[in-house]
């Protein structure tokens, strides 16, 4: 199986059908193979709840994970009969699939399975990143934001500006320091329509707590991109 590298900056690409991915990074496309490869493992997963069989999938993308050796996280491009474009995620591995649903028992499950540690700052980041956006709140997924763009607001045709300028002091790249419980550090985090600048503790192991979060105030907090979860699939709204 071999994959095609996206070009990120693309607007005619394959990229047009997905919302915000789950995560940022080098998302490549499934040759022909993949895509069926993918398509099995992820709908014996999910068996009757199976979206392949109730919607269409009209693309799907994937990148490594570099804390989960061997595995890709996998965002599927779901249109409903509205024609409204949604995501899915799910992480496919030797061992099968592991759902992306909103729930977190399923990642300590695979991180006890696979004798799972962080041993540095940069694979930690790399872990916060996909776990606070793999799991979900009562309004939605923690989706850590390290550089603001229009996906980080409402698709309605409104002046995002001042709302984009009050956000980027917030916005800086991952940087976590190791302590004693593992590892330590603060990053903008947007949840339910809100943001926040938030203090996350990281243990090696792979459980995450957030230690304190601070609501950053902006004049119209109805800017910012929400996103309604329904089981597997995300829809921007």
């Amino acid at each position: 199986m071999s994959s095609t590298r996206i070009d990120m900056g693309r607007e005619d690409g394959p990229l047009r059908l997905f919302p915000a991915p789950l995560i940022p990074g080098d998302w490549t496309l499934p040759d022909h193979a993949g895509r069926h490869w993918i398509a099995a493992l992820w709908s014996a997963a999910m068996g009757e709840e199976s979206f392949f069989l109730t919607h269409d999938v009209p693309e799907l993308r994937w990148r490594p994970l570099p804390f989960y050796p061997g595995h890709m996280l996998v965002e599927a491009a779901v249109r409903d009969v509205r024609g409204r474009i949604g995501a899915a995620n799910a992480v496919i591995g030797p061992d099968g699939c592991t759902r992306v649903d909103g729930n977190s028992s399923q990642w300590q499950l695979l991180n006890e399975r696979m004798g799972f540690r962080l041993d540095n700052a940069d694979m930690a980041a790399a872990y916060l990143e996909f776990f606070c956006s793999a799991i979900r709140g009562s309004d939605g997924r923690f989706r850590l934001v390290t550089q603001v763009d229009a996906s980080c607001f409402t698709s309605r045709n409104v002046d995002i500006s001042r709302a984009a300028e009050a956000l980027r002091p917030h916005a800086r790249p991952i940087s976590l320091a190791a302590t004693d419980e593992g590892f330590a550090g603060d990053v903008l985090v947007l949840y339910g329509g809100n943001a926040f600048h938030s203090s996350f503790v990281i243990r090696p192991e792979g459980y995450v707590e957030m230690e304190d979060d601070r609501e950053i105030a902006l004049e119209d907090m109805s800017l910012l991109a929400r996103e309604r979860c329904v089981g597997d699939l995300r829809w921007r709204y």
